[in-house]
């Protein structure tokens, strides 16, 4: 049954790795590996969960980070709770980062790669204010109804074409168009 488990973890898209009640690696899959751009051979079985962080530090992989969570990872903090972030790697990639402890005194750390929903995210808010801009800032008067007729949004330049001077003034007045 285990064989199995770790079989499927060493599936999944995320990284897994699971620390030991004593702070050791105990076990980790080839994604947490390539998640983290890791060398061969610097994650190992049986090392120091603190070895990790330190070269992680050493090789500026925390230039965003807040001290208080450097803190944190430094003395084993993180481990000890529940603990979610994002982290930015210098290649630009973006992790959603979990630790989750266990009742046995360790903890699993998850790592998502999240960059692709990010930039999706970052292009929608981009679009929502170029839409929002183009509407408000149009010399056109534009609205929008719902099915019924029933008028939901004006710009203001439907608005002061209508000689109202804001959409909430004319919107309450029922008076347009």
């Amino acid at each position: 049954a285990r064989r199995l488990l770790e079989e499927t973890i060493e599936h999944v898209t995320q990284g897994v790795l699971k620390i030991s009640a004593d702070r050791r690696i105990e076990f980790f899959n080839a994604r947490v590996v390539e998640l983290l751009g890791l060398p061969e051979g610097i994650l190992r079985l049986g090392m120091p969960f603190q070895e990790l962080v330190e070269y992680q530090i050493r090789n500026g992989e925390c230039p965003n980070q807040s001290e208080e969570l450097i803190h944190l990872l430094r003395n084993g903090g993180v481990l000890d709770q529940f603990h979610a972030y994002e982290h930015k790697r210098p290649n630009g990639r973006v992790l959603d980062i979990r630790t989750i402890p266990m009742a046995d005194g360790g903890a699993v750390r998850t790592f998502t790669d999240v960059t692709d929903a990010r930039q999706r995210g970052d292009r929608i808010q981009r679009a929502e204010a170029e839409f929002r801009s183009l509407f408000e800032n149009s010399i056109v008067g534009i609205y929008r109804s719902s099915i019924d007729g029933r008028q939901l949004r004006a710009n203001p330049a439907l608005a002061r074409l209508n000689g109202f001077a804001s959409e909430a003034e004319m919107l309450q007045s029922g008076e347009y168009l």
